[in-house]
């Protein structure tokens, strides 16, 4: 009687285990990637914004060195003119602290906030002055992606009214 009870006993085999095992395996292996691609678009999204708002920022700070025909004071010491007149119309800029500099300079960078950033001002329509009817800017900031395999870039547009 004792052999017969054994023998209707049944219990999981090797088989079911590994095949158990490798279907919560896959089932992890897909949530920690779709975790990982969210986290990676977080980030890129995050680091598009501080650019954007790095290039908000560089517009504000142009407008603000640079003369309209509403302001007529600022005609003498207009520093916007003043540097596109002692560089070449197509040379990169950005402004720190309300001067342009060379964007090669040491401190155009750190106005993106952004690790391996490059900020860019460049005149692209109606560069020498006088100025008739209005100058075009583009302004680009431009960073490492996240995943380190090239370079993600926010570029903005701005005319500044004559």
């Amino acid at each position: 009687m004792l052999k017969k009870l054994r023998a209707n006993q049944s219990g999981d085999t090797i088989v079911e285990v590994m095949i158990v095992l490798a279907v919560l395996g896959l089932a992890i292996g897909i949530s920690y990637a779709t975790a990982n691609r969210s986290l990676l678009n977080a980030r890129q999204a995050q680091e598009n914004s501080q650019a954007s708002a790095a290039a908000q920022s560089q517009v504000e700070q142009l407008v603000s060195i640079g003369c309209t025909s509403k302001n007529p004071t600022c005609a003498t010491n207009n520093l916007l003119d003043n540097y596109l007149a002692a560089h070449s119309p197509t040379s990169s800029f950005c402004i720190v602290a309300g001067q342009p500099k060379d964007s090669t300079d040491s401190a155009c960078p750190a106005q993106a906030a952004l690790p391996g950033a490059s900020v860019a001002i460049k005149c692209i329509a109606s560069c020498t002055a006088p100025v008739s009817p209005a100058r075009t800017f583009e302004v680009t900031v431009s960073w490492d992606d996240v995943l380190g395999q090239g370079r993600d870039t926010v570029t903005q547009d701005y005319t500044i009214p004559q």
